[in-house]
């Protein structure tokens, strides 16, 4: 075989081999579709567990995979399927791993829509501490995000949580100042600034104790108490004790964050 022969044949060979793949990704996202169509049966007949194989098996080939079922009112996501098939066999720890993945996807996808799915994850945290189980604490903010642990965590027995990361998702603006180290939280006409290394914070014109002192993460981001954080901005922490979940609201929308470190 002549040297140009050589080459053509490795050419047509890598294109078989492309067109192969090509081939099997689209099958195998048929295939997929069809395995989560059956598994979703299987649930519904109250065989949670028989579903549970073909399940795993999907999610450990795409997490992320969705069958859009066209003609038919919902898609498939596997996250959720596979957290509803772990949280029907009892498997707590896993449903919650997957019902976060998709509960992001979900409010993308349904912005105004309510979902049970913040409610079956207290409920498997619910199972978890009855059952002696360790638990991260767990924020729900504005009913968007779930906040967890590393970002989330227990200083002093007070919930702390970066400042800027947490008014992001309170639509709230936060501006840094060098000079005192210190930074401004704003969200319309309330504001409340924390000071690094202090004990007290200016809440809306008077100054306020604060249960934990903040402080600069290994990231450089000030880490400041949860509650006077979403009080002082006109919200509300409410806390589900059986589930051992913080749930975070404001009123109302203020503006986009802006400037500083924190």
């Amino acid at each position: 075989m002549t040297r140009s022969s050589l080459v053509y044949a490795v050419f047509v060979c890598a294109s078989v081999v492309c067109l192969g793949s090509a081939v099997f990704a689209a099958r195998s996202s048929a295939e997929m579709t069809a395995d989560l169509e059956r598994a979703v049966g299987l649930i519904d007949k109250r065989r949670p567990a028989d579903a549970l194989p073909i399940l795993q098996r999907i999610g450990a080939e795409n997490p992320d995979f969705v069958a859009e079922r066209p003609g038919k009112e919902f898609p498939l996501h596997i996250a959720a399927i596979l957290g509803e098939a772990y949280y029907r066999t009892g498997h707590w720890a896993e449903a919650i791993a997957w019902l976060q993945r998709y509960y992001p996807w979900q409010r993308a996808r349904w912005p105004s829509a309510d979902s049970f799915t913040p409610s079956i994850i207290a409920d498997c945290r619910s199972h978890m501490l009855a059952e002696g189980a360790p638990t991260e604490p767990l924020a729900l903010v504005e009913g968007r995000r779930f906040v967890s642990a590393p970002e989330l965590s227990i200083q002093g027995g007070a919930s702390t949580a970066p400042l800027r990361r947490l008014c992001e998702d309170l639509a709230a603006s936060v501006t840094w100042d060098d000079s005192t180290q210190s930074a401004t939280a704003s969200l319309g006409p309330k504001t409340i600034t924390f000071t690094l290394g202090t004990n007290f914070a200016a809440a809306n014109g008077r100054w306020i104790s604060l249960p934990a002192v903040p402080y600069l993460n290994a990231e450089w981001r000030m880490v400041v108490p949860v509650r006077p954080l979403v009080e002082a901005l006109g919200g509300e922490v409410r806390w589900e004790p059986e589930a051992q979940m913080i749930h975070l609201t404001l009123p109302q929308q203020g503006t986009s964050p802006a400037g500083g470190m924190s």
